[in-house]
Parts: structure tokens; C-alpha cells; sequence
């Protein structure tokens, strides 16, 4: 497949809960552009209503992280209409390229579960994997930055409202003063 391969925004897949061949989705390493997955629930070729049951995604990708997203239910990314489940393509589900292994699995509230697989193929972006950090990573030093950020901005107002000498008027002495 061309990896420059412009993607359609909808994606349609048939997933039937007795059917062993595994449909594909496709998507490009690094996607953020909304791009939606519409699964159409079957059961032995006739329509599988999905009213009524919890619904989560999950998926082993291919660098062997795994993550999991609640489609219906308590913190919800998707939605079901009758036999329609949806569910975005989210950035953390592209970070790495390759064949990510994606399961829909179905809790009723009697207790019973019932599951569907299908993988999305994502593309290899131009950017080698190794130069973009996954997600887990690049949240925590994105969070650590900030948190930098504001410490460095708290100290800033501490020395020139405690400090006697505004930062104009310092002497050689209170270097300090000036890096800040």
C-alpha cells in the first residue's frame, strides 16, 4: 500500500462475531486527523444489536504496547446505534506502523461476554519510529516541561517582589537576579 495514501475520513468494516477472517482499517503512523471507524456488528450474517452493553476496545500494537479505551460506557470515546459501533482513531493507536491487533469485546450486564477481532494496518510515516517518543512517554515529559515551566515562572515573581533591588537597578554582585 502507498504509504502517502490519502485515507478516507469514514471507515465501514463488517465484523461478525462468528466470522474468523479479519477485516482491516487503515490509518497513516502519527494520524490526529478525526478520522472515525464504523463497525457494523453481525452474528452469523444477521444484525447483532449492541444496545445495552459495555464496549471496549482493545488493542496490541506493535511495538507490544497495549492500550485499551472504553467505546460504551463509563468515560466513553465512541458510540453504538443498533448494530453501529464507532469509535475515532485516536493518536495513540498510530504511533507505531504495522499491523495493530484490535479487539471489540461486548460485557452484558448479566455478566457474559462476547468478542470480535480486526486490526488496523497503520501506514510507515517518512519520520523514522525511533525520533517521535509513544505516548506514555511524551505526555510525562510534556507534563514535566510544564510543570518547569510554572516553577520557573513562580521563582521569577518571588525574587523581584522579594528582592529590594528591582532588577534594573541590580549590582555586579546579584548575578543571580539577572539569569532569572
Amino acid at each position: 500500500m502507498d504509504e502517502t495514501r490519502n485515507l478516507p475520513l469514514v471507515q465501514d468494516i463488517i465484523l461478525d462475531m462468528t466470522e474468523s477472517q479479519l477485516p482491516v482499517v487503515y490509518a497513516n503512523q502519527y494520524d490526529d486527523s478525526g478520522r472515525t471507524v464504523n463497525c457494523h456488528m453481525q452474528d452469523e450474517g444477521e444484525d447483532f444489536d449492541c444496545s445495552g452493553y459495555t464496549i471496549e476496545l482493545w488493542i496490541k500494537k506493535s511495538n507490544d504496547y497495549a492500550l485499551s479505551d472504553t467505546i460504551v460506557g463509563e468515560n466513553a470515546i465512541g458510540s453504538v446505534s443498533g448494530n453501529i459501533v464507532s469509535f475515532p482513531i485516536k493518536e495513540n493507536m498510530t504511533y507505531s506502523h504495522g499491523r495493530q491487533e484490535c479487539r471489540l469485546v461486548f460485557l452484558s450486564s448479566d455478566g457474559k461476554t462476547s468478542s470480535c477481532n480486526f486490526y488496523i494496518r497503520v501506514n510507515k510515516s517518512n519520520v523514522d519510529n525511533e525520533d517521535v517518543m509513544d505516548s506514555n512517554e511524551y505526555k510525562t515529559f510534556h507534563d514535566e516541561y510544564l510543570e518547569l515551566k510554572g516553577l520557573i515562572e513562580n521563582l521569577r515573581g518571588e525574587v523581584y517582589t522579594n528582592s529590594s533591588t528591582t532588577p534594573t537597578g541590580q549590582k555586579d554582585g546579584e548575578y543571580w537576579t539577572r539569569l532569572l
